[in-house]
């Protein structure tokens, strides 16, 4: 047969494709678009969800590490009858750890009045407050009287020695609570209270947090996301026994020999595809830590 020529073979010659050629172009590439998203979307879902992960693990660490060297200082240089530690079984629980910071301290004299223009008077060396001035130190009323506190924190002013009778004289900003009496003593405290806060506010229901409580300052938050802090106290001394609140079981806080520290973070976001805890993921650290100072006291 003789080949078409003219006008018509030239108009088929550039049709280019028939409708069922784009149709099954157009739903080929519809597979393969559908595809590259559906991999995009998982692969960002699994990003998304390791890096909520990996932001809850570090909010764990920081606040482990935060506790651990905090623990571990508890009782250093505290005088005797002052405890180190003051736990709470709450369920989440608190914890107030306490150690003097430098070594330093004195004991309050016969001379000391309640008259809140005088110094607060001792025999003992004061210099070791001096790098303190205009610092809170921490005054412990031994034997308070109706109504005062068992101790408060004042602004060290000054220090001074008095030539007159031989006195040592360490001076206070703020009207005391309590008057210092004889026994009584001074010391340059570092005490830190750590709680959760699930319940303050919007904020604190929708992601908890550890805060952190020093000499007695305003609270601060020191990790977010953290839903669950538990303490186990392993005590030494006449009756070994382990404890979840040592005043509760009464026990002496200076018997403790090991701390059982557990903190839980969760992820900020929930996971549509996690089934449990409500979506969010959870991440657990522990830790032990040895209360050395307190087998020296």
């Amino acid at each position: 047969m003789r080949e078409k020529t003219g006008v018509f073979a030239k108009i088929r010659r550039l049709g280019g494709f028939t409708i069922v050629e784009l149709l099954v172009a157009a739903v080929m590439l519809s597979i393969i678009s559908l595809a590259a998203f559906q991999f995009y979307g998982r692969e960002h879902q699994v990003y998304s969800v390791q890096e909520e992960i990996v932001n809850a693990q570090q909010n764990a660490r920081i606040a482990l590490d935060e506790l651990t060297v905090n623990v571990m200082s508890a009782g250093a240089d505290l005088p005797a009858g002052f405890a180190p530690v003051i736990s709470y079984n709450a369920n989440p629980d608190t914890i107030v750890i306490r150690y003097n910071k430098n070594g330093c301290f004195i004991t309050v004299g016969d001379h000391t009045q309640i008259q809140q223009a005088r110094p607060i008077h001792t025999h003992d060396t004061v210099t070791c407050f001096d790098l303190y001035i205009g610092q809170q130190v921490y005054l412990v009323h031994l034997n308070p009287s109706p109504g005062e506190p068992s101790g408060e924190w004042f602004t060290l002013t000054g220090t001074s020695y008095n030539n007159g009778n031989g006195w040592q004289e360490i001076s206070h900003l703020e009207n005391l609570q309590g008057e210092p009496k004889p026994g009584d003593y001074v010391l340059v405290l570092e005490e830190a209270k750590y709680y959760i806060d699930s319940t303050s506010s919007d904020t604190a229901r929708a992601h908890p947090r550890l805060m952190k409580i020093r000499n007695g300052q305003a609270p601060q938050i020191y990790a977010e996301d953290i839903v669950d802090l538990q303490f186990v106290y392993i005590l030494g001394g006449a009756v070994p026994d382990t404890v979840d609140d040592i005043e509760a079981a009464g026990r002496n806080a200076r018997d403790i020999q090991n701390v059982q520290i557990m903190v839980q973070s969760r992820t900020q976001k929930r996971d549509p595809h996690w089934p449990t805890d409500g979506g969010y993921r959870l991440r657990t650290l522990t830790s032990e830590v040895h209360l050395r100072n307190l087998n020296l006291l």
